[in-house]
């Protein structure tokens, strides 16, 4: 290929930079988990949530509900995906079990529990969590409400695989261009920054598009590349900087394999979803 990008690589990259200026605007950038505002809360200190003295003389303190958190003075809560967008909304965009995780400050980071794979269908889970707090919960059940989460959900990560050799077919370990640097500690640190793509390839397992309700990740058939890292997932104005970084190391192939596909895909499913973010 020459040095001058092709009519369909600019369009592309167009696409990609108007997704991007959609995807910054979302919290944390993201665009491709369905995950909700779990914003972290110190239970301690939040001024309206009720306090009670257990037998033992130590203090607890109640969750706020949701109704508290989420106001409904001026206009409905907007959730980050519903019915209408995602099959498992009601596990990581809205619903008690999120709730109560963000509440009583579960994970350090908001991110992990949607990140998490569900063991069983969201219905199931959720029915067995009412079942088990059908009490007011309040900061003493935060080792039980932790213990819940681990016996119903996976890892997070475990929806996917890292790339198997040979995916990447245009693969050049040491390219001529990189190879031909003067400077040894520059050619040296461009090899080693051109080596992190086959560790930022990755496939999505079949379980996701099996059972799709028991993830937050959306399902795309082919390999593609992450930011790293806590990001295991898509995102539009990553995939911009993707595209620049493959185009350096030659990776033309993975380039469309890795990114057209996808987003070829997306837009063929996802089609009115992503519309209405770029209206």
């Amino acid at each position: 290929m020459s040095g001058q990008i092709s009519p369909t690589l600019t369009v592309a990259m167009v696409l990609l930079v108007r997704l991007a200026q959609v995807g910054s605007c979302a919290d944390d950038g993201q665009t491709k988990r369905n995950f909700g505002n779990t914003t972290r809360t110190n239970l301690t200190t939040t001024a309206g949530v009720g306090m009670r003295t257990n037998r033992t003389g130590n203090e607890r303190h109640n969750i706020p509900p949701e109704d508290d958190v989420l106001s409904w003075s001026l206009e409905p809560p907007r959730f980050a995906c519903d019915e209408n967008s995602s099959m498992s909304y009601a596990m990581y965009c809205q619903g008690k079990v999120l709730h109560t995780v963000a509440m009583l400050n579960i994970f350090k980071d908001s991110k992990t529990f949607v990140d998490k794979p569900m063991k069983r269908d969201p219905e199931e889970i959720n029915a067995d969590f009412k079942a088990h707090f059908s009490h007011t919960i309040t900061t003493n059940d935060r080792e039980a409400v932790r213990s819940f989460v681990e016996e119903n959900f996976g890892t997070e990560g475990d929806d996917l695989s890292e790339c198997a050799n040979g995916t990447m077919s245009d693969w050049v370990d040491d390219p001529e261009y990189l190879i031909s640097i003067d400077d040894n500690e520059m050619r040296r640190f461009a090899l080693e920054i051109h080596a992190l793509w086959k560790k930022l390839c990755r496939t999505i397992k079949n379980e996701v598009k099996e059972y799709p309700q028991r993830y937050s990740l959306l399902y795309v058939p082919n390999e593609f590349i992450i930011p790293g890292g806590r990001f295991r997932e898509l995102y539009y104005w990553d995939s911009y900087w993707v595209v620049k970084g493959l185009i350096a190391s030659g990776n033309f192939s993975t380039l469309s394999v890795s990114l057209y596909s996808k987003y070829a895909f997306l837009f063929g499913h996802f089609y009115s979803f992503l519309l209405s973010f770029l209206i």
